[in-house]
């Protein structure tokens, strides 16, 4: 390797390495009002739990109809410059139905090489009550993962909400729809 190749190296590795891996930003925005219902999204994982929103069709249960959240951290890690995010708050419109979905991937190395852990993506559809607060939580139990709604409205009495839950999404999503459409036009 040559003198003009290492130092080429020597200015893009710290640059690379500063830039690190963050999350991408929440995309999910709503002009709320006083008495729409607030969702608070907590995670049992310690890793990194992606949460998206759908209030536009969640019965449809389109991937492209979900909006990113936010992201659950509960460590910080090297591999990560985002700080630890312990919950998620958002509001919603009142008397409508909503999706929430969580998704849990991780890579580790095992002895094999790397693994791709992943639980998810499942989504609790229900329909939250004005002037209500509610917690959606990512469970992970028993080789398995859920969505558990509750209202604590009532912090000292929270009542568990029943939501209708589906699985994976249909179609694209919307970062693969504009990757596409990229794509397309780089091709003409």
């Amino acid at each position: 390797m040559n003198i003009m190749k290492l130092a080429q190296y020597a200015v893009l590795l710290p640059a690379i390495g500063l830039s690190g891996c963050k999350t991408p930003p929440a995309t999910y925005r709503y002009a709320e009002s006083v008495d729409d219902p607030e969702i608070i999204m907590t995670s049992n994982l310690i890793e990194h739990t992606h949460f998206s929103v759908n209030t536009a069709e969640p019965k449809s249960n389109r991937c492209a109809d979900f909006e990113t959240a936010g992201y659950i951290l509960h460590n910080d890690s090297i591999l990560m410059f985002d700080d630890p995010v312990s919950e998620i708050v958002i509001r919603v419109p009142k008397d409508k139905p909503v999706g929430i979905q969580g998704r849990f991937t991780v890579l580790k190395k095992t002895a094999l090489g790397m693994a791709d852990y992943t639980c998810g993506p499942v989504t609790g559809i229900f329909t939250p009550q004005g002037a209500r607060k509610y917690k959606a939580h990512f469970n992970y139990a028993n080789r398995s993962c859920g969505i558990i709604i509750s209202d604590v409205t009532n912090p000292n009495a929270p009542e568990p909400v029943v939501p209708k839950t589906v699985f994976a999404c249909k179609g694209p999503t919307k970062l693969q729809m504009k990757w596409e459409s990229r794509a397309k036009a780089a091709s003409m």
